[in-house]
């Protein structure tokens, strides 16, 4: 008995070891995570040291003065932050934006505060630390977000913080280009601060009392920006080209290359192998250990360094610019792409560095020089990444992957879309290659990637297999990702199943399918103010979306009640666009409403609805121009033509049809046809259709013959790029025309013609799987070749399609 008591407390006592040491293995391995992510874990301000948020700019060696120039923005944020506001500091670099934060949270009471690394995230394993201290403000700062956004889960990092309602958000920022691309890597995130606090340069009075005040002269060329007089920019440009040895002078301007290059580690230090490496490439000079820590102690003791390592050296950006470091600048376009195939050449055989020039080169030309040749090569240089790799590091594989893909889908966006698309599926499959876990966040991710990527070829080559892949992989997706853990991408997922099923209605099921695609798109609606807070503005996407869908629903049943439905969400969008200050959103509801009114209009035969649909347009027209929003302008001028159109077949009226196919060319200025061909020809068939209603209303031959020059043309351009959908839709357009050619004509023929050629355009929409119009086009064409008698020869069997308008040109003359 005794012996099964002794058993029983060894047992017991040997779980509890057990689960000591689990809790312990999991809390060390937690704050590593933590470690690696966050400099400070909930840091009183009233302990706070100015190094521990302005890092070396906060020290002695880093030129720290004590002094500080009250100036009223630091009373603004001050109120600010006691409100628990989000705040967004912007300014130029050394305008003084994190001294000011500094300043302002001294004055706080019982505040703590978070401070993010520049570290790279596991999505899988990340978590916001908890405070220990209840009842106490808490901030998370992020100074500098540019320095932040080409690294790995930043954004996802940012937008969980941006999510949590009790940690308000401070960051800086400088402003211009750097400010652009935070702009284009954060998107609608960015809407989570609620005021943003712009630094001014300071007025010549103001300099001169600084620089009174530390002891300094103002140089004749100052900047107005007061960390420029306390670093002593001029001084240490004089002191570059005067005082510094050569060795030394190297050593910047290689430093300079590598941060250029975005070769340095998560706090700004850069790595003394490749300072050494980048000096024998580029000055055939080489240095010992000794000459190193000599090299060092100079730039330390001449400020351009902080402190140095026998490793590593730190050199604060501010002395990195062209004013200080005089060699040829590489902002422009051609010079970094130079700069970027040289470098990395150099670095071809090191996977570390390779990503890290990846990185800086894709935030560059996705934010800053939109330069295609710039994104190829960063594609590139991802997939020798993951080439270089060695198997086993299947971690490191999986986001090399990943990286390729994602490089590829944002190079579809800009011109070869299909064959683009493709290789980013076939870098998918790569990732799910390496990604060992089948329910992780990861596994989600790459399958909603890969339904993003179908969904792309699903548009652009209108097969509705495209959008069974999309969907297939987007349930795999939203299966594996939790709405509330994971609420950015859940989000997302169920957003575009909203959308492909509004676009699978265009080839089967339609009312099934569009029902499908109001009700996913309402769900995300039930969480609204939750998704608000991290995603804005598809909100008003699905508003829009939503509406598309009843006005999609309105050309099957009940036309007048889904289109003031849809009328209804369109203005839905505009209201909400206004709401959260988003242009784009309002003139997308405008120019949707343009269409629905004007469909109202049609559809019950009043010019009212007509009426207001071009006040809408008008409004719409007096928020863009063609030069800075092309899209838009395009699409006014459009919805424009159609009001007229609608206006001219109500009221019988051919002058309102010739106003509608001249707003309509002022819609095809803005998508010229060697830029957009395919919007360009959706254009041109607009206004081949009003000509056709010319032709009905007043028997004019030649704007049926106008008609016919222009689907010929529109025809030509779907084949040169390959949209079989959209050459089906023109062969409907084309038999129409024939069609009403025939009521007007009594030549024999025509009709027959028209059903041939709608038989035609039935099986092509059959061949890319949109059975429902297939279907359609086959039942009213065969009713019309059976009532025909015998089919004359010329039109037997099938003919090819370069062949159909010189049949079509020898049925009309006959």
């Amino acid at each position: 008995m005794l012996g099964l008591e002794i058993g029983t407390i060894i047992g017991i006592f040997g779980v509890v070891v057990a689960i000591g040491l689990w809790i312990y293995d999991k809390l060390h391995r937690d704050k590593e995570r933590r470690g690696g992510i966050f400099r400070i874990v909930w840091k009183s301000v009233k302990r706070m040291k100015p190094s521990d948020i302005m890092r070396d700019r906060g020290t002695k060696n880093g030129n720290f003065d004590p002094f500080y120039l009250e100036i009223p923005e630091s009373e603004r944020l001050i109120k600010l932050l006691s409100a628990g506001k989000n705040v967004l500091v912007l300014g130029d670099p050394l305008a003084g934006k994190t001294r000011l934060v500094f300043e302002a949270l001294t004055k706080l009471k019982r505040t703590d505060l978070i401070i993010p690394h520049t570290a790279e995230i596991d999505v899988n394993h990340f978590k916001i630390p908890r405070n220990p201290h209840f009842g106490v403000k808490k901030f998370v700062f992020f100074g500098d977000l540019q320095r932040f956004i080409e690294l790995k889960g930043f954004k996802y990092m940012f937008d969980e913080f941006a999510a949590r309602e009790d940690i308000p958000l401070i960051a800086t920022c400088r402003k211009g280009i750097e400010f652009s691309r935070v702009e284009k890597m954060l998107g609608a995130s960015l809407r989570v601060f609620d005021e943003t606090i712009t630094l001014e340069k300071l007025s010549i009075e103001d300099s001169k009392a600084v620089a009174e005040k530390i002891g300094k002269q103002l140089p004749s060329n100052f900047d107005g920006n007061i960390g420029t007089l306390i670093f002593g920019l001029s001084e240490i440009k004089n002191r570059f080209s005067n005082d510094l040895p050569v060795g030394a002078q190297k050593v910047l301007r290689c430093i300079k290359s590598l941060y250029f290059a975005g070769i340095y580690n998560e706090e700004g230090l850069y790595e003394r192998r490749y300072i050494e490496f980048l000096l024998k490439k580029s000055f055939n000079m080489e240095i010992t250990t000794g000459e190193w820590q000599e090299i060092t102690l100079v730039l330390v003791e001449n400020s351009f360094a902080t402190r140095s390592t026998y490793k590593n050296i730190f050199v604060d950006s501010a002395y990195l610019t062209d004013d200080v470091i005089s060699i040829p600048p590489l902002e422009k376009e051609d010079a970094y792409l130079d700069f970027a195939h040289e470098i990395s050449e150099y670095f071809a055989d090191d996977p570390v560095a390779l990503t890290k020039i990846y990185r800086k080169l894709f935030s560059v030309a996705k934010t800053g020089i939109m330069n295609y040749d710039l994104f190829l090569l960063s594609t590139r240089l991802s997939a020798i990444c993951f080439e270089l790799l060695p198997q086993d590091d299947t971690s490191g594989k999986l986001h090399a992957a990943i990286n390729t893909a994602e490089s590829f889908n944002d190079l579809a966006l800009i011109k070869d879309t299909p064959q683009n698309t493709a290789k980013a599926l076939e870098w998918l499959d790569k990732a799910l290659e390496n990604c060992d876990d089948k329910d992780s966040f990861h596994y989600g991710y790459i399958q909603m990637q890969r339904g993003l990527a179908y969904r792309v070829l699903a548009f652009t080559g209108g097969r509705s297999e495209d959008i069974d892949k999309a969907l297939h992989a987007f349930d795999e997706a939203q299966s594996l990702l939790d709405p509330d853990k994971n609420l950015r991408e859940f989000t997302k997922v169920q957003y575009f199943r909203g959308i492909l099923f509004g676009m699978l209605s265009n080839s089967r099921d339609k009312k099934d399918n569009l029902q499908r695609s109001i009700e996913e798109l309402e769900k995300i609606l039930d969480r609204r103010d939750k998704v608000k807070a991290i995603m804005p503005k598809i909100i008003g996407g699905i508003y829009d979306t939503i509406g598309l869908g009843y006005y999609k629903l309105a050309s099957s049943e009940n036309r007048e009640e889904n289109l003031l439905k849809a009328g209804e969400y369109f203005e839905k969008v505009i209201a909400y666009g206004n709401e959260i200050s988003q242009t784009d959103l309002v003139l997308q509801g405008i120019k949707n409403a343009v269409f629905a009114n004007s469909g109202l209009g049609e559809c019950k035969k009043d010019i009212s609805y007509l009426d207001k649909a071009r006040d809408f347009a008008n409004e719409g027209l007096q928020l863009v121009t063609l030069e800075k929003a092309p899209r838009y302008y395009g699409e006014l001028y459009m919805g424009l033509g159609k009001v007229c159109a609608f206006k001219g077949l109500i009221t019988k009226d051919v002058s309102s049809l010739e106003e509608a196919i001249e707003h309509t060319k002022e819609a095809l200025k803005a998508n010229p046809k060697d830029a957009s061909p395919v919007l360009y020809a959706s254009s041109l068939v607009e206004i081949g259709n009003y000509y056709r209603d010319i032709m009905f209303l007043s028997k004019d031959e030649k704007a049926f013959r106008r008609s016919l020059e222009i689907y010929k043309e529109t025809l030509e351009i779907y084949q040169q790029v390959n949209s079989p959908g959209n050459i089906a839709k023109t062969m409907g357009e084309i038999a129409d025309l024939l069609h009403k050619r025939a009521d007007i004509s009594n030549k024999p023929g025509i009709d027959l013609l028209a059903a041939l050629i709608t038989r035609r355009a039935g099986g092509i929409f059959r061949e890319i799987g949109m059975t429902e119009n297939a279907d359609m086009l086959a039942s009213s064409a065969a009713k019309i070749i059976e009532s025909a008698g015998e089919i004359p020869a010329t039109l037997a069997g099938e003919f090819e399609d370069s062949e159909l308008f010189t049949i079509i040109e020898k049925y009309v003359e006959r």
